[in-house]
């Protein structure tokens, strides 16, 4: 569990996405409120052909005395424009709009760590499913291997039997048979369990590639009333995200005020430029008046998507309430049944030991035994599969 969550790459993303979450704030809250120094600047020529005196001539800058010419009227441009200004704006009443924007940062750190704790979530419960199958898979190999021991004990003691002719050569060579087979399924399901091993070592990001045997694992229900599902606690978020998304966009309909400054050169007559620096200073105030009614479009939305969000609550809460039923329900059904196979093996066991002395006695066929060692195996098999079925269904 340790390895997946440090080298899971969607939660070492939702780390990331926190601290760039951050560095916008600080980005948003300096356009949103701190001040904006800047530099301007240009000139914009407007050239004349003209024809004082008889004289034709190309002026890229035409004085005020300049009366015969073709091009632009000079009462509009004369000649140019020179400005070359440093200027300074300054946003004021900032504060409900800083507070909002914190607001929704906080909002957006803890909807990542809602999806980072699903996140984990997910994970854990995959990792679990295949450490389980892992785990089934060697109990499946274990129940094979005590039949095969059970198989072997009895062809050796047959194969004494019948070198003595007490005992047919067949029946000792049925027995073989039926332990090499054994020993197939237990090969098959090494296999098996190496290669659900790697997949395992996949979720984690582990990249060791030996084979290891798995502790075997006990899960248990643990029921805490006050922890929240993370299923609810996202569809909170999202209203809550409802929410903060229209105190920002009402925020344009709020009147805005802005106190700005300007020094420099700003003049239309070369001639007199130096006497052309100075500065000036104001407010400026703006107030959105009509935009189509774009505001009670969005009022209309976000009630939209909220009752929906609240449907959805509603319905997983009521969803959530029968699955917990259903799967205590499966739980206690599982242990009864475990139980009834536990009874059930006890007396398999007593009934092979009974047909191994009936069978080196004479008194019992071959056949009948392994039929008896095969009901057993399937037994165990089932066993094995109700041990998985409790582990998933204990998540």
């Amino acid at each position: 569990m340790e390895q997946a969550r440090n080298n899971n790459p969607v939660i070492r993303l939702d780390s990331l996405q926190a601290v760039a979450n951050r560095i916008a704030l600080d980005q948003q809250k300096a356009a949103a409120a701190g001040p904006l120094i800047y530099a301007d600047g240009g000139y914009p020529a407007a050239p004349v052909i003209s024809t004082d005196q008889g004289k034709t001539r190309f002026l890229l800058n035409p004085s005020k005395g300049t009366t015969d010419y073709y091009g632009y009227d000079l009462s509009l441009t004369n000649g140019g424009l020179y400005r070359g200004v440093v200027a300074l704006e300054q946003p004021l009443l900032t504060g409900p709009k800083t507070r909002i924007l914190e607001e929704q940062n906080q909002l957006q750190s803890a909807l990542l760590s809602e999806h980072s704790r699903l996140t984990i979530h997910q994970l854990e419960k995959a990792i679990t499913d295949q450490y389980l199958l892992c785990q089934y898979t060697l109990e499946q190999q274990e129940a094979t291997r005590q039949l095969l021991d059970l198989l072997q004990a009895q062809a050796r003691i047959s194969s004494t039997l019948a070198k003595s002719a007490l005992l047919y050569q067949a029946d000792v060579q049925l027995l073989q048979i039926e332990a090499d087979r054994l020993q197939t399924a237990i090969d098959a399901l090494d296999a098996a369990y190496h290669a659900r091993l790697l997949d395992l070592f996949v979720l984690c990001g582990i990249k060791d590639t030996s084979v290891v045997r798995i502790t075997r694992l006990s899960l248990s229900f643990i029921q805490d009333s006050s922890v929240s599902s993370g299923f609810t606690e996202q569809y909170r978020l999202d209203s809550l995200s409802l929410t903060t998304g229209q105190k920002i966009f009402d925020l344009r309909y709020k009147p805005q005020f802005s106190f700005y400054i300007s020094a420099g050169l700003n003049t239309a007559y070369a001639p007199d430029i130096l006497q052309r620096f100075g500065w000036q200073a104001g407010l400026k105030f703006t107030q959105v008046l009509f935009d189509g009614h774009q505001r009670q479009l969005n009022d209309r939305r976000v009630r939209l998507l909220a009752q929906t969000t609240a449907w959805q609550t509603d319905y997983f809460n009521r969803q959530n309430g029968v699955r917990k039923t259903k799967l205590m329900s499966q739980v206690r059904s599982l242990d009864d049944q475990q139980a009834a196979i536990r009874q059930q093996e006890q007396a398999y066991d007593k009934l092979l030991q009974l047909y191994k002395q009936q069978v080196v006695s004479g008194q019992l066929s071959v056949i009948n035994y392994l039929s008896v060692l095969r009901s057993r195996a399937s037994l165990l098999q089932d066993l094995a599969t109700i041990r998985y079925n409790q582990g998933t269904t204990h998540q």
